[in-house]
């Protein structure tokens, strides 16, 4: 119920109209639909608040101790007084049975209810002024199960926001689709994938690092993630803006070359590059793909150009089509174009054959036992997200991964099953950034 109220200010001697709310209505109100009624002062006598009750700008502190005041003051029963002056000249003066003292609150009140200004004299009559306890001490006893409830929130409120740092169709995108589905039948709210390539996956990862740490914008991102700052320059901090909830899996990547290329081994392809100086042309993905796409050339002894891409699925793509003539390509994003016959997989970067491509052989049985190379794959946080969120999605996720469905997956996809706990990714991150920016020295690679 709203009760519109005049209060008269001393000070200016002008009348202030204030809006309060009541939690327990008052016995002689009746119920109206209008929520802002003035009642006639023969019947329904004013009743008189402070503005900080209409603006919600005093705490559940505030309104005990003005609870205190007004009973040490004694609100319920004034103290008889004297007629004043003007009163005495004029013979006005009612008897103070039927009024209370006025109740006078000192400036620390005008402090702690900060801009709204409080009149120093607010009157009441005697049997509004339980009614008026009763109000605060609801509102006392109510805030501070709002602010417990506020700083408990229900994770997650509103739809998470996955951000894939690279373009659709690559593994990263083909994951996070499939994990997003799975944790919003979980979560009961909706996973959206959001693709952002570009800049080597650079500015997806830092929209989720400028983001807000509250767990409803995440990052799939994968083994880019720590070799970019080994050869880029950062418009973050891999270390100090993300928090982890869990790596998903890990697997190798192949070699593969257009379908119509003369050659039928690793080998070959070698021969092929060496005798022809930059005229084999590699389709990169950028980030971790540039990377072994340029340890590949590196370790084969060739001279040859990267094009980058926006992603797997584009690199390839032009593979098929002829405008490139290799590339290094995830099992979850090359191997369907493999078992089509659109591009063939002349190895492995691996120590032993995938159960997916048995006949495939790996780098070392291919000559190149130096050349082995894994991606993985994970989901990143702004840093500061509550170890509580970073928790839950770690459990969830996790038995996600168990399950037989998920497990057949990324089997198919040539990759494996990696559970790390939140703690375990913020050693493993910084210990992976360390090890390509060794690789990156000795390879020669330099920051662009």
């Amino acid at each position: 119920m709203w009760l519109s109220s005049r209060t008269r200010m001393p000070s200016s001697g002008k009348r202030c109209l204030c809006v309060v709310s009541l939690l327990i209505a008052h016995p002689r109100i009746p119920p109206s639909s209008n929520s802002r009624v003035k009642f006639p002062h023969d019947r329904y006598p004013p009743l008189r608040f402070l503005p900080g009750f209409a603006c919600g700008s005093m705490t559940a502190a505030d309104i005990r101790a003005l609870q205190e005041e007004i009973l040490l003051e004694k609100i319920a029963q004034s103290a008889p007084r004297g007629p004043s002056r003007s009163e005495a000249r004029s013979g006005r003066h009612r008897p103070t049975s039927h009024r209370c003292d006025a109740v006078r609150f000192g400036v620390g009140w005008r402090r702690r209810l900060g801009p709204f200004t409080l009149p120093e004299e607010i009157t009441m009559r005697p049997k509004y002024a339980v009614h008026i306890v009763a109000c605060a001490a609801a509102l006392a006893a109510a805030l501070p199960q709002h602010a417990q409830a506020a700083n408990s929130p229900v994770y997650p409120a509103k739809p998470i926001r996955l951000i894939v740092p690279q373009a659709p169709g690559g593994s990263n995108d083909i994951l996070a689709r499939y994990f997003g589905a799975k944790l919003a039948e979980r979560l009961g709210q909706q996973v959206v994938v959001d693709n952002r390539p570009g800049a080597q996956g650079m500015i997806g990862t830092d929209m989720v690092a400028k983001s807000n740490p509250d767990g409803h914008t995440m990052l799939m991102t994968s083994t880019a993630f720590t070799m970019n700052p080994a050869v880029f320059k950062m418009p973050y901090d891999p270390i100090k803006d993300f928090d982890w909830a869990t790596m998903l899996g890990s697997g190798p990547v192949l070699v593969t070359v257009n379908a119509s290329m003369p050659v039928k081994s690793l080998q070959e392809l070698v021969a092929l590059a060496r005798s022809k100086p930059n005229y084999i042309t590699i389709a990169s993905a950028g980030g971790f793909m540039h990377f072994v796409s340029a340890m590949f050339r590196s370790q084969a002894g060739f001279d040859g150009v990267i094009a980058l891409y926006k992603g797997g699925a584009p690199a390839l793509v032009d593979v098929i089509s002829g405008q490139a003539h290799l590339a290094i390509a995830t099992i979850p994003t090359g191997g369907a174009f493999v078992r089509s016959g659109k591009v063939r997989a002349l190895a492995i970067a691996a120590d032993k054959r995938s159960p997916v491509f048995p006949d495939v052989p790996t780098t070392a049985e291919a000559g190149m036992p130096s050349y082995q190379a894994s991606i993985w794959w994970a989901w990143g946080l702004r840093s500061g997200t509550p170890q509580a969120i970073l928790t839950k999605l770690n459990s969830e996720i996790a038995t996600i991964q168990k399950l037989p469905e998920t497990q057949k997956r990324l089997a198919t996809d040539g990759a494996e099953i990696a559970i790390r706990t939140p703690a375990e990714m913020r050693t493993f991150v910084p210990q992976d950034i360390a090890k390509w920016a060794k690789v990156a020295q000795e390879a020669g690679m330099k920051k662009e």
